[in-house]
């Protein structure tokens, strides 16, 4: 809290840069049961590995696949090299959803921190999806990295500006897709203190979607953690998961 958690994970992470970082393209796919809900989710390892995250965020309903986002790995100093990791593994995601659309599935879409650029331009790019998930996130893919305790590092590396780096990756920024958002139900959830992205740009995005629902149908379920960073606002929708999955015995989450 407070940033704390967010300056010691940036601190450990930036001290394994050197070390060989890993990117997986393809999801862990999983089947709960029969039912037609396919998941997509975009999230860091912390989320997708065993752990009260994994328990509380990702679903127990039917079909998910779920992709594992190393942000060092992705975000690179050269923004034609950044937009070639993106586009490779959005490809893959949107050739599943595509697939799952024309078996009969309902779409919905989890995406926490970096993974949300992926989640909200496949929400942009489909016809219909039902719920977005959306934690700790920014409105712009280029100014979130460069502000950021951990990605900052990296990226002034190549002689780059802000201005720059975020006209080279701005098709991935989820505040562009917004207006083409076809969906029932996102649900926000931020953290005050985040310093691994700015809650300035996370309240960008929030507003931007809560401006999309006067013009539509769409439902904002908007929430700041106040003494929250990055990492503890993870934890506290995760632990609001669990409360509604296994003691209110709510799906909705």
């Amino acid at each position: 809290m407070w940033g704390i958690l967010d300056r010691l994970f940036a601190f450990y992470e930036i001290g394994r840069i050197n070390k060989e970082q890993k990117q997986s393209f393809e999801p862990e796919t999983r089947e709960h049961d029969g039912k037609k809900e396919f998941w997509m989710c975009f999230v860091p390892l912390s989320v997708s590995s065993d752990s009260i995250f994994r328990k509380g965020i990702l679903p127990n309903e039917g079909t998910s696949a779920i992709y594992t986002i190393n942000s060092l790995y992705m975000i690179k100093p050269d923004a034609d090299e950044t937009l070639k990791n993106l586009n490779r593994l959005y490809l893959d995601a949107i050739k599943r959803v595509k697939e799952a659309v024309k078996k009969g599935y309902s779409i919905n879409l989890i995406g926490l921190s970096l993974g949300n650029i992926f989640a909200i331009k496949v929400a942009g790019d489909l016809k219909r999806v039902n719920n977005i998930v959306s934690i700790v996130r920014g409105a712009k893919l280029g100014s979130s990295a460069w502000k950021s305790a951990l990605t900052s590092v990296v990226l002034g590396k190549n002689g780059n500006t802000m201005k720059t780096y975020e006209k080279g990756v701005s098709s991935y920024n989820p505040i562009s897709h917004v207006s083409k958002i076809n969906a029932k139900k996102v649900l926000i959830r931020l953290g005050a203190m985040d310093k691994l992205i700015p809650f300035e740009e996370g309240k960008k995005l929030a507003e931007a979607f809560l401006k999309r629902a006067k013009k539509s149908n769409l439902i904002v379920d908007y929430k700041v953690f106040k003494l929250a960073d990055h990492c503890s606002a993870m934890f506290f929708y995760s632990l609001e998961c669990i409360v509604k999955k296994y003691i209110n015995r709510r799906k909705d989450c």
